[in-house]
């Protein structure tokens, strides 16, 4: 997985004719205002950083960096109820925000709050739940929070991150009434028989989750698909066992680019398709008992208008 500090450490040694012509590239100038003293050396690690600022943004999109490399947060330790979760090479992804977000930091850290805490708080819910949470009724039934201990923790982390809490959910939905709750018009470019979509439930703001299958080419995919709104609080975030064995790569498409994952298994194949603007993130995961290769998931990412799923009308 590449990170800054992999591009900061591939950085050492460069050689300073290398750095200057790199400047000249970028229409740097070796000039200094004359009231400044800079030495020969300081300008060319002045020079090196600017490079670094011009380039970051190129480099991590030429190398998938904004795909799921971008999104992990490597951790060791799964689910806390579950040690078989555990894995070297593991991490957790969030639905809504980059690895570094306060959105993606939230979500893992309520996760992980939820499982060491939702076993025993089950049996202080009461019959009267969710009601019995007050005000927080409805956040209690999204985040799954069964008592004022796990509530506490809630707006712990809710505080600490500066996010917005879910406060509606509209579930068992028929295809009508999801697209219209969700404020979006039908963003399945394949027949939706064909596809076999169906929306689970849709929060108060228009993110969303939906499964489906898709029979393409000979071959079945089980799919995912979440559209999660920035700047809120996700109730659910993904650990991912094997977090560092995916290829990577990325195409552009009109309005955007996607980004895809692929993982082989020993039986079948999983990934990613990644999609975001500057408002939702979506997020498809699937799998596959046949063996998937790149042109079929590209193929199978056409199923999707990316620019509907980003637009809303609520």
């Amino acid at each position: 997985m590449l990170d800054s500090f992999a591009l900061l450490s591939a950085m050492r040694g460069i050689r300073e004719d290398y750095v200057l012509d790199a400047a000249s590239i970028l229409d740097y100038k070796k000039e200094m205002p004359k009231k400044q003293h800079y030495s020969h050396k300081l300008w060319g690690t002045l020079l090196i950083a600017a490079i670094i600022v011009s380039l970051f943004s190129i480099t991590a999109y030429a190398l998938g960096w904004f795909g799921l490399s971008a999104r992990v947060i490597p951790s060791q330790e799964g689910y806390p109820d579950n040690p078989s979760t555990a894995s070297q090479s593991g991490g957790w992804v969030a639905a809504n925000g980059f690895a570094d977000s306060p959105e993606a930091k939230a979500s893992m850290e309520w996760e992980q709050t939820y499982w060491k805490m939702h076993t025993e708080a089950v049996g202080d819910s009461g019959a009267d739940w969710p009601e019995n949470m007050g005000e927080y009724a409805d956040a209690a039934m999204i985040y799954g929070v069964y008592n004022q201990e796990m509530l506490a923790e809630l707006l712990r982390i809710q505080e600490k991150y500066d996010l917005r809490l879910h406060t509606g959910l509209s579930s068992s939905l028929t295809t009508d009434s999801f697209f219209k709750i969700a404020g979006i018009e039908p963003f399945l470019t394949a027949d939706e028989n064909a596809v076999n979509w169906q929306g689970h439930y849709v929060f108060e703001d228009g993110s969303f989750k939906g499964e489906g299958r898709a029979d393409l080419e000979g071959k079945t995919y089980w799919y995912s698909l979440t559209r999660s709104k920035t700047g809120v609080l996700a109730p659910y975030c993904l650990y991912l066992h094997d977090a560092m064995s995916f290829d990577e790569w990325q195409s552009e498409t009109e309005g955007g680019i996607i980004y895809f994952a692929l993982h082989s298994l020993e039986q079948g194949t999983e990934g990613f398709v990644f999609y975001q603007s500057e408002t939702w993130f979506i997020t498809i995961s699937f799998y596959s008992e046949s063996t998937i290769g790149k042109t079929d998931v590209e193929h199978f990412s056409k199923l999707f208008n990316f620019n509907m799923l980003c637009q809303t009308n609520s």
